[in-house]
């Protein structure tokens, strides 16, 4: 399965709108995740222990088509 809609992505993030990616919300970073404009690796708080599942998921996720 990839991901294609801001809404999807939106759901492994953690949620809550630090702006520590240089995004106001979590929504607009995924948009940029999307349009490959940022990497999950801008986001401080995924690379925590706690998310690092949904990290996990996300990279393959958003994994570029061979």
């Amino acid at each position: 399965m990839k991901l294609n809609s801001p809404l999807q992505v939106y759901k492994y993030l953690p949620q809550i709108n630090c702006a520590e990616c240089g995004e106001a919300t979590c929504m607009a970073f995924a948009s940029h995740l999307i349009d490959r404009s940022k990497k999950l690796e801008d986001c401080p708080p995924i690379l925590k222990e706690e998310y690092k599942k949904k990290y996990m998921e996300l990279l393959t996720l958003l994994a570029p088509e061979i």
